[in-house]
């Protein structure tokens, strides 16, 4: 059993409000507004982007920050499986990660 102190050491750590995240829906399910909607309600808004591009991941994140100020996730699944995947080049990753 936690400490008292310790009892909301996750939400502070994430910087939410509530004790809740948004599960990241793959597939075409998610939106922006409604990871912003869980985010801005104190929650954490969470957008699954394992299917989309490095622009579109790109593309979403702006969008979700447009909505919100508030921390929100970008699950992004990684199957270490996929032969085809072709690692982006590095200049466009540190791109996205300044960008993030």
């Amino acid at each position: 059993m936690p400490e008292s102190g310790d009892r909301h050491a996750l939400r502070t750590r994430l910087g939410i409000d509530l004790p809740i995240v948004q599960g990241p829906f793959g597939g075409g399910y998610s939106s922006a507004r409604l990871a912003a909607a869980v985010s801005n309600a104190g929650g954490l808004g969470s957008f699954g982007v394992h299917a989309l591009s490095a622009e579109q991941i790109l593309h979403t994140a702006t969008a979700i920050r447009a909505l919100t100020a508030k921390p929100y996730a970008l699950n992004l699944w990684v199957s270490n499986r996929d032969f085809q995947g072709d690692q982006p080049p590095l200049p466009m990753m540190q791109r996205m990660h300044e960008r993030l």
